[in-house]
């Protein structure tokens, strides 16, 4: 069985700016309120793994199964045994270049597995209700001016 949702929405900044958004894990938070934190072991790229904290839940652990720069990544999340076996939720995140030098963000969730209609039934509302305002928040921080090293 396998269970999907997206959302998409348009920046101002280019598919690079976005990029960098994504290939910064550990300030997902800042656009990202489902999530608590995230850390990656080494860079952002294909087998990369990590962890993520969602916002109230338990540590996760991902593996990035496709990357490619300013295009797309996808990551996949196994859903821990304890919490429901033979699961896993996978987020695919693709940036389309538009003609006015911004970009169209596309976030796809799909929940997969044996029991992958039960945690769909369980996670899919909530997926679908915050994906929406995920990559809006997205898309308005990738477009706000780059941090100076010296800002306060």
């Amino acid at each position: 069985m396998s269970w999907s949702t997206f959302a998409q929405a348009r920046s101002t900044a280019a598919a690079e700016a976005v990029w960098r958004c994504y290939a910064d894990p550990a300030s997902w938070p800042a656009w990202d309120e489902g999530i608590e934190a995230v850390r990656l072991e080494g860079p952002f790229v294909s087998g990369a793994t990590g962890t993520l904290r969602p916002t109230g839940g338990p540590t996760l652990a991902f593996r990035i199964v496709r990357c490619e720069e300013a295009r797309l990544f996808e990551n996949v999340t196994p859903v821990p045994h304890r919490l429901l076996p033979l699961a896993s939720i996978a987020f695919t995140h693709e940036l389309s270049p538009l003609a006015d030098g911004g970009c169209e963000i596309t976030h796809r969730v799909r929940i997969a597995g044996l029991f992958g209609a039960l945690f769909a039934r369980l996670m899919g509302p909530a997926f679908e209700k915050g994906l929406p305002e995920t990559v809006r928040s997205l898309a308005a921080h990738a477009a706000l001016p780059p941090r100076s090293a010296h800002a306060a």
